[in-house]
């Protein structure tokens, strides 16, 4: 994730993070395997989608820009 990316947004205190890892709801996205696990299904992404994935995991209910996203 770009410098600039860290710099505006700030980690979601709401979402508990361990090593990169996501906890929200009953869903787990792994950032560092591109995995996400719900129940027992798992989902592998590609690289760019767990970046999108985490900024928006990290943000939530914040708009962000196109701009930012695509960076």
């Amino acid at each position: 994730m770009g410098k600039r990316i860290k710099e505006r947004f700030e980690a979601n205190p709401d979402v508990e993070v361990e090593e990169e890892i996501y906890h929200f709801g009953n869903t787990v996205f792994d950032y560092s395997t591109n995995e996400i696990r719900t129940g027992n299904s798992k989902i592998l992404v590609t690289f760019r989608q767990a970046e999108i994935l985490r900024i928006l995991v990290r943000n939530p209910n914040v708009v962000i820009d196109r701009e930012i996203i695509l960076s």
